[in-house]
C-alpha cells in the first residue's frame, strides 16, 4: 500500500525529485501522526481520497505553484487574488462586466479583477511594491500611490461618483481596514458589494459592515501562499444585482466531481416548462 501511495504522490507533484521526496515524506509522516500507523485503521482506499484532496488543493487550485514562484496564481499560471479559494471560486462565477472596482492594495488581485471588470482602480501604500508592479498594469486600471496613511484611506473620495465593488485588503496598522471599510460604506453605489479580506482578523471591520445593512457571506477555506485557512467575506448591498456569468449552468467547483442528478432526461418536460426552467 505504502508503494502505491508513493507512486501515486510521484505522478502528481510535478517538481524535481528531492523536492518531491520531502514532499512525499512529509505527507506520510502527516498520515502517521493521524493515525499512529500507517496500518492501524487505515486503507488503501482512505489513503486514496486523502491524496485527492491533497491534489486538488495543490494541483487543481494551483497552490504548489503560487508557493514556487512566490505569488497567487491558479492551475494554469494565470494571477488569481491573495483571497480564499471558496472566494475566489463564487466570485469568478459572478458578471462584472460592467463594473467599477475599487482596490485598497495592488498586486495579483488587480489583474485578475482587469480581466473581469470594466475598471479598476487601486491604491498602494508600499513604493517598492508600487514601483513593482506599476508597469504590468493593463489599461483599464488606475494605479495610486500614497505612502501617508491618512490619504491612503482617504483616496478613494477621488472619485466622487463610488463604486460598484470595493475591496478593503492592504493597510491594516492602527485600525487602518476599519478606516477603509467606513470609506468603502460612503462610496459604495447602490447594488454593490464591499469584500473584506481577512475578515477573521477583523472582528470590528465586520461587525461595522454587518451593522450597516449589508448582507454578509463568510468565504472560508485555504489561500494561495498560506498554510492556514481564513475567511474573505463578502458583504453585498440587499438589492444587489450582480448576475452570473452564465445563469443556466450550475456552479461547477475546482476538484469536484463532474455529475449532474438534473439531466433533460431524468426531470419531466411538464416540470421544467412550469418552472421556466432551461438546461
Amino acid at each position: 500500500m505504502i508503494k502505491s501511495t508513493l507512486k501515486s504522490l510521484s505522478n502528481i507533484l510535478p517538481v524535481p525529485g528531492r523536492l518531491r521526496y520531502a514532499l512525499m515524506k512529509f505527507y506520510l509522516t502527516s498520515v502517521e501522526r493521524a493515525y499512529d500507523t500507517y496500518f492501524y485503521g487505515i486503507t488503501a482506499a482512505h489513503l486514496r481520497s486523502s491524496l485527492k484532496l491533497w491534489q486538488i488543493i495543490n494541483r487543481d487550485q494551483g497552490y504548489l505553484r503560487s508557493f514556487a514562484e512566490g505569488r497567487c496564481l491558479d492551475a494554469a499560471g494565470q494571477p488569481v487574488p491573495w483571497y480564499t479559494y471558496p472566494a475566489i471560486e463564487h466570485l469568478d462565477q459572478l458578471d462584472f462586466s460592467g463594473k467599477n472596482v475599487f482596490e485598497y492594495g495592488a498586486g495579483n488581485s488587480t489583474l485578475w479583477w482587469a480581466n473581469r471588470a470594466k475598471s479598476v482602480t487601486s491604491v498602494e501604500i508600499r513604493e517598492p511594491w508600487y514601483d513593482q508592479i506599476k508597469a504590468t498594469m493593463p489599461g483599464n486600471c488606475h494605479l495610486m500611490l500614497e505612502t501617508d496613511p491618512d490619504k491612503y484611506i482617504e483616496s478613494i473620495k477621488k472619485i466622487p461618483d463610488g463604486f460598484d465593488v470595493i475591496v478593503v485588503d492592504g493597510y491594516a496598522r492602527k485600525g487602518g481596514r476599519l478606516r477603509c471599510s467606513a470609506m468603502a460604506l460612503e462610496s459604495l453605489r447602490p447594488n454593490g458589494l464591499i469584500i473584506l479580506d481577512n475578515a477573521d482578523w477583523l472582528p470590528m471591520s465586520a461587525q461595522y459592515l454587518r451593522n450597516a445593512g449589508l448582507l454578509e457571506v463568510n468565504m472560508c477555506g485555504f489561500s494561495p501562499l498560506n498554510s492556514y485557512a481564513g475567511v474573505t467575506a463578502l458583504y453585498f448591498t440587499r438589492d444587489c444585482d450582480l448576475g452570473r456569468k452564465d445563469s443556466t449552468t450550475a456552479a461547477r467547483a475546482v476538484g469536484g466531481a463532474p455529475r449532474c442528478w438534473e439531466k433533460e432526461t431524468n426531470v419531466p418536460t411538464e416540470l421544467r416548462a412550469e418552472l421556466k426552467l432551461r438546461i
